[in-house]
């Protein structure tokens, strides 16, 4: 069974998807891993945890090859699916 975010997890889990349009890798690696330890808090278990954590790896290893959309869709699909829990 799927675990429920809380209605903070899932206003800070909106907080860092809009702060991924910085520009500096830097920074959206660093915003991606605490997405990423939001989403293992919620269910570390979930797919989305699992998506997530391995798409960062790819993305710090790839940096500006890594086809960011990909990522940002496994966030915007977490937090469609979680809102409609609450």
């Amino acid at each position: 069974m799927s675990k429920k975010a809380s209605s903070e997890q899932l206003r800070k889990l909106q907080e860092l998807r809009t702060q991924l349009i910085a520009p500096s890798i830097d920074i959206r690696i660093g915003t991606l891993v605490y997405i990423d330890q939001i989403l293992k808090d919620i269910d570390y278990l979930s797919s989305f945890h699992s998506n997530v954590s391995f798409e960062l790896t790819l993305y710090k290893l790839q940096r500006e090859k890594y086809p960011f959309d990909t990522i940002l869709q496994i966030i915007n699909n977490a937090i469609s699916y979680y809102e409609v829990q609450i």
